[in-house]
């Protein structure tokens, strides 16, 4: 079970800035539906990704039924754990040891030797996740915002159009074709090149 402590001020996987940009757009007559199409792509990306990207503070609980030697935290990375408490007992910072890129935590005992997890309910408060494209000190991979804006500036483009469409010629002046989306190459619904981007940063789902 997990619980959010500290919501993210913003989900955007991009900036409306970093949008405009990349569209070539000066005008802010679209900024309402350019700033709300980041939150839809941020949000498609969240759940093809199987995670939340945003910089999050997190208290999960894990009810052992049987003794393991490793508890994977959902949220990762890890920027920080604020406590650990086993049993109903809290853990010193040399009771455990933390692959903060993955999420693997483990118990520690005497001599610095790895232990498992006893019975019981273990809770974990920790703070997990990137931040964000606009904020300071922004780590989010260059590709997952990437993956944004390209969702975002394919949205745009294709706002009023009729979908039907395939082509449009106006003879002597201009003329251009759309791509068929029933012709279109997704892996799980998302466009092939999209998730190439972001399949190093989805969610491993066994079983």
């Amino acid at each position: 079970m997990l619980t959010v402590v500290t919501p993210a001020a913003s989900m955007a996987l991009t900036t409306l800035e970093a949008l405009k940009d990349e569209l070539a757009l000066s005008a802010t007559g679209d900024d309402v539906w350019l700033t709300d199409t980041i939150a839809r792509a941020s949000a498609t990306i969240e759940r093809w990704c199987g995670r939340i990207f945003a910089l999050e503070t997190v208290q999960e609980t894990f009810r052992i039924d049987r003794a393991t030697d490793l508890l994977v935290l959902s949220r990762w990375p890890v920027a920080s754990v604020v406590s650990i408490v086993a049993g109903g007992v809290g853990l010193a910072a040399d009771e455990w040891e933390l692959d903060a890129d993955n999420g693997d935590l483990y118990r520690l005992g005497v001599g610095d030797q790895r232990k498992v997890w006893p019975i019981g309910k273990t809770v974990v408060t920790y703070s997990a996740g990137f931040i964000l494209p606009g904020a300071e000190g922004r780590d989010l991979p260059a590709d997952i915002e990437a993956a944004c804006i390209v969702l975002s500036g394919r949205a745009f483009h294709a706002k009023g159009r009729d979908p039907a469409l395939r082509s449009y010629e106006n003879p002597d002046v201009e003329s251009y074709s759309f791509v068929d989306p029933d012709k279109l190459l997704t892996v799980d619904g998302l466009p092939a090149d999209v998730a190439e981007r972001l399949r190093p940063y989805r969610q491993v789902v066994i079983g």
